[in-house]
């Protein structure tokens, strides 16, 4: 049988999309990345229509997508994500990406963060958080020094 995913394949390609959090661009954006293509994605949107369009992809490619995100925009996407998905970027994100993430969050935005997490989650956020937004942490959530 002939097949056309093998002849459309796009892995080890970065695809650069215009407006690709809406209309034919997220479509544009969904087939790149299901045909294995790294998908830079560039659009104004707002961060609360990314993550619910993240929320839309396996996590495999989820993850690829967000990683391709500019950090302040990551940050702030991240912080509009359901907790399920949160909870899995954060498993498939390293360290040194989850210390980028925290460091442009707001400290609002962080303490909703950590109050809907796991506490070995929470544990792996505040072990990658500066010492000194992480005493405000604790301060607003009245967690103890260590």
């Amino acid at each position: 049988m002939f097949e056309t995913h093998e002849m459309f394949s796009l892995k080890g390609r970065t695809a650069i999309i215009t407006g690709g959090l809406t209309g034919l661009g997220l479509a544009i954006t969904r087939c790149m990345v299901g045909a294995g293509a790294k998908a830079v994605v560039l659009s104004r949107e707002q961060p609360e229509k990314a993550a619910e369009i993240l929320e839309e992809f396996d996590q495999k490619h989820m993850v690829l997508v967000f990683r391709l995100l500019a950090k302040e925009e990551a940050a702030e996407t991240f912080s509009y994500m359901d907790s399920d998905t949160r909870e899995d970027l954060i498993n498939a994100l390293t360290d040194s990406e989850l210390e980028e993430i925290m460091e442009e969050m707001y400290l609002d935005d962080t303490v909703d963060v950590l109050e809907e997490m796991p506490a070995n989650v929470v544990d792996r956020l505040l072990m990658v958080t500066d010492e000194e937004k992480r005493q405000q942490i604790n301060q607003l959530l009245q967690y103890p020094e260590d």
